[in-house]
């Protein structure tokens, strides 16, 4: 799968099991950041972590990665992919959806259906975020609206949650 990375900050998820050996924060190691280091949020400990060399990457982390130009970046993954059991924090997390195919936000969130209210994506494209998802909106920020994969979501939960789901994901 490839990801596009634009220039200026980019969110993105990582949205299947890397595979071995390209499941680490050295896999970005060939993008001109400018110096700029790659973050992802914590939101057990409300902090921000930055991604070194040896961090591994989890499937659904949201990533923040700064590009000096436009590139298309490819993401390795295993031929098996297992369940994905990812805690969910109240508050808000870096968060993306699993899998290859978009999906309602209602669909991609139905794990955690009672528990999330805000879904934010953020468009490297513009350097903007999108319009907010709303757990039960409608209009421009129902949840009926898709969430893609590869891209990175701030996801506000309302409660700890554990966000379960098993291939096919897509």
């Amino acid at each position: 799968m490839y990801v596009p990375f634009y220039s200026g900050w980019n969110f993105i998820s990582i949205p299947l099991a890397l595979a071995q050996g390209h499941d680490t924060g050295d896999i970005f190691s060939g993008i001109d950041t400018q110096g700029r280091s790659t973050w992802k949020y914590n939101a057990s400990s409300v902090l921000w972590e930055m991604v070194m060399k040896d961090t591994r990457l989890e499937q659904t982390e949201g990533l923040w990665i700064y590009s000096a130009q436009f590139t298309q970046f490819g993401l390795y993954f295993e031929k098996q992919q297992g369940t994905v059991n990812k805690t969910l924090y109240k508050g808000w997390n870096g968060w993306g959806i699993p899998g290859s195919q978009d999906k309602s936000a209602r669909d991609a969130l139905s794990p955690i259906l009672n528990s999330w209210s805000y879904a934010i994506g953020f468009n490297g494209a513009s350097q903007e975020y999108d319009i907010a998802i709303i757990n039960g909106g409608s209009g421009d920020r129902s949840d009926l609206r898709h969430m893609f994969p590869a891209r990175g979501y701030w996801v506000f939960l309302n409660e700890n949650a554990t966000f379960q789901a098993s291939p096919p994901f897509y």
